[in-house]
């Protein structure tokens, strides 16, 4: 996120300048991959999801107040992006909530809770990040009894 206003010109600057740096710290999509993602026989096949390990280095990065603010907002974009899909879900499909975020701002907080449940539990590592996520966020907001019912 950029902490200064700026003309248009001068962000179309910026994000030019910006992009190569967030595209470079992205999964490396190998030709197998991006031919995979394309039509294939009629049916679209999807590309490898992200692992916990890239996931976790991001954040790693972010912890420990790495100068590349791309590795930072990765980390917690991913988080958010995550949990607002989960918040979708339940509340536009009724599903119950797996798990229950407390009213205050715990955005930088589920990072850190995201790096010790990986450090607790090392042998995810090569497990999709949502999962591991997911399991991470449950652990540390569980909800009600009657809440998760719902």
């Amino acid at each position: 996120m950029i902490d200064f206003i700026c003309s248009r010109n001068s962000w179309q600057s910026v994000r030019k300048d910006l992009l190569p740096l967030f595209v470079s710290r992205l999964p490396k999509l190998t030709a197998e991959a991006v031919s995979n993602h394309h039509l294939e026989n009629g049916r679209q096949m999807q590309v490898e999801p992200v692992t916990t390990q890239y996931l976790y280095n991001a954040c790693m990065d972010a912890a420990n107040q790495d100068d590349r603010q791309y590795t930072r907002t990765y980390c917690l974009a991913f988080i958010q992006g995550a949990v607002n899909a989960h918040i979708h879900l339940t509340s536009s499909y009724n599903f119950p909530s797996q798990y229950c975020l407390p009213i205050a701002n715990v955005e930088k907080k589920m990072a850190g809770i995201f790096i010790k449940y990986v450090e607790d539990n090392p042998h995810i590592f090569k497990k999709p990040v949502i999962q591991t996520l997911y399991y991470a966020l449950h652990d540390a907001f569980p909800c009600p009894e009657s809440q998760s019912a719902k």
